[in-house]
Formats: structure tokens, sequence, C-alpha cells
């Protein structure tokens, strides 16, 4: 009993120190694989904020492009407008002059200089050629004619109209990015993003994908010095038990006598095995109570009948002498004395008979 609650007791501490161990392993575990969650975790985020800052990029140079559009569209048009106000300007001058003019003269008259958005017309008046006004002079006789000429009115440039597109205002969703990263980081190009974060932003997205790449969840995290040796006594003590319950077995075996069992049988069946016997009848009666062999028992019953004066029976002698357990050897007694207790009342009332006759 000793030696097992030492056991007990040496079992007891070894499991709670493996499962401290246990424990102390899967928090480690845990931890390493919360850091890898983490470095990932990481590089989305920054995956997400490149993306953002080339989709940004990208909405900017749209809207450079929409201006400039628009400022050539306005431009062309300024154009049309000017030409359009000299045609006018020349038309009225044609109209006001007189009508005896020579072909050559105007033909040279209705020569003007197309306008190009090269030129800077801003608030400028359209006044006639220097050729324009000397031919005027020579021809006109009357020179209140030109002086009757409304003067020409400035050219007004419209404001260009405020054009602005719309800025996005949610970061891009997880797989979107591919293109757009793979077109900022391939090829060798240089990103042209305004965001003057952008380089260190993608330096320390490489830096945390470096980092998971070497990142490792380690097999046994274990920094105890004494797990080898708390792993030698734990099979020890496992030994011990083993040993222990084949010591245990092989006396059960033994004193029990229990022939169809070895000792590398399982305990569960050596158990199962004493309930048997134990719930079974006892109906092998080789011994008799006490130890006393059936033979002893024999001898005694039949000395005892020599005593008393019975005299038994001999095929009741033979069963006596032959019985090979002990009720057959007490049933066998019980019938010798009743037939020796029937002879006996029978001679005592033979003689109460005799008695009465004698009196009478």
């Amino acid at each position: 009993s000793e030696l097992q609650s030492t056991q007990k007791t040496g079992e007891k501490t070894l499991k709670e120190k493996i499962n401290s161990l246990n424990q102390q392993v899967k928090n480690l575990t845990d931890a390493s694989h919360d850091e890898k969650n983490n470095l990932s975790s990481k590089i989305t985020d920054l995956e997400l904020k490149l993306t953002a800052a080339a989709m940004a990029e990208m909405d900017y140079k749209k809207i450079i492009t929409g201006l400039e559009t628009e400022l050539k569209n306005t431009t062309d048009k300024l154009a049309i407008a000017v030409n359009s106000l000299s045609e006018a300007e020349q038309k009225l001058v044609n109209h006001s002059a007189p009508t005896n003019f020579s072909s050559n003269q105007t033909t040279s008259t209705s020569t003007t200089q197309p306008f190009t958005p090269s030129q800077s017309t801003e608030n400028q008046p359209i006044s006639p050629s220097p050729a324009d006004q000397k031919s005027g002079s020579d021809k006109f006789s009357n020179s209140s004619i030109i002086n009757q000429k409304e003067p020409p009115k400035k050219i007004i440039i419209p404001p260009i109209p405020n054009f602005q597109l719309p800025l996005p205002t949610e970061p891009p969703q997880p797989g979107q990015n591919n293109f757009l990263t793979e077109s900022l980081m391939g090829g060798g190009t240089e990103s042209c993003c305004a965001n003057g974060d952008y380089a260190a932003v993608q330096q320390e997205r490489d830096s945390y994908k470096i980092q998971l790449a070497n990142h490792t969840c380690p097999d046994n995290a274990c920094s105890h010095t004494d797990y080898q040796e708390i792993k030698e006594q734990k099979e020890n003590y496992q030994k011990q038990t083993e040993n222990r319950e084949k010591e245990i077995i092989r006396q059960f075996i033994t004193g029990l006598q229990l022939t169809d069992l070895d000792e590398n049988v399982p305990v569960e069946k050596v158990i199962e095995k004493v309930r048997q016997l134990l719930a079974k009848p006892d109906n092998d009666d080789t011994n008799a109570p006490l130890g006393e062999s059936l033979d002893s028992i024999k001898s005694k019953d039949l000395k005892m009948f020599q005593d008393l004066g019975l005299a038994v029976p001999a095929a009741l002698k033979q069963q006596t002498e032959q019985a090979s357990d002990y009720h057959k050897i007490v049933d066998l007694r019980q019938q010798i004395l009743q037939e020796y207790l029937v002879q006996k009342d029978h001679q005592l009332q033979t003689v109460n008979q005799a008695k009465t006759s004698l009196i009478n």
C-alpha cells in the first residue's frame, strides 16, 4: 500500500508537470501563430494603402487629362469665335466702301490673316491692316464715310469652366490591387505617385513580407531545461506501474490457481475472472470447512458409527468410502443416523408394548 501511495503521488506530480509543460507549449505556439497573423494583417493593410495611393494617382491623372481636354476645347471655340468676328469686321468694312473699287483693290482689302490659338487676342480690338487703311484713304473721296464706321468690339474670352472629377472616398477592397500593384512594382518603372510616403510604405511592406517568409512556428517551443529529465521520470513511472501490475496479476494467478491466464494479460481481464469466480456457486467441495481433508472426515464418521454400535449397511459404508465431496459425506451421515434413529424408535416401541403387557 505504501508503494502504491508513493506511486500515485509521483504519477500525480508528474501529470501536473506534464500538463503545465503542455500548456506552456500551447501558449508559445499560439503566440507564434498570433505574431504570424499580425504580420499578415500588416502586409494586407500596407497593400491596401499602396493600392489606394495608386488609384488616387490615376484619378489625379484623369483630372489633369480632363482639364487639358477642356482647355483645348475652349481654346478651339475661342479661335472659331475670333475668326468669325474677323469675318464680320471685314464684311462691315466691305459694306461701307464705294462700289467702284477695282477688283485688285477689293482683293487686297479682303485679304485678312487667319487667327491661330498661339496669337494673343485677349481684350485686344480687331482693326484693318495698314494696306486696307491706305487703300481706303486713297480711294474714298469723302473721309466722313470711314469716320462713320462703328468702332470694333472687344473680344471677351469666356471663363474656363471648373472641371473636377470625383475623388475616391473609400479604400479599394482586397483582391482589386493585383493589376495596380503589379503595374507599380513590375517592369522596372518608377512610380510617379504624388504621395511622398509611397516609398516608405512599400519598403515597410517588403520588410513585413520578408519577416513572414522567414517566420517558422517551432515544433517544441518549451524553454525548460528540465524537460528531458521530467520526460525520463515519466517513462520510469510508467515502467514501474507496468511491473507492479504484472506482479499483482502473477499473485492473483498463483493464489487463485487461474491456470488459463498468464501474467501478460490486461489487469481488467484478471478482475473479470475474479468476479466470475466470486459469482460462481461452490459446487466443488473437495475440501471440508477449516481445511480438513475428506479422507479424515470419512474415517471419523465410520469410527463414530462403530462406537455408537451402529450396524452400517454395506451399501452406505461403501458410498461413504467412495464419496468425492463434503456434501455427499454429510448426506450419507444423515441417512445412516436417520436409520439408526428409526431402529431405536422401533426398539423403544417394542419395549413399551412389552412393559404394558406385563403390567396388565
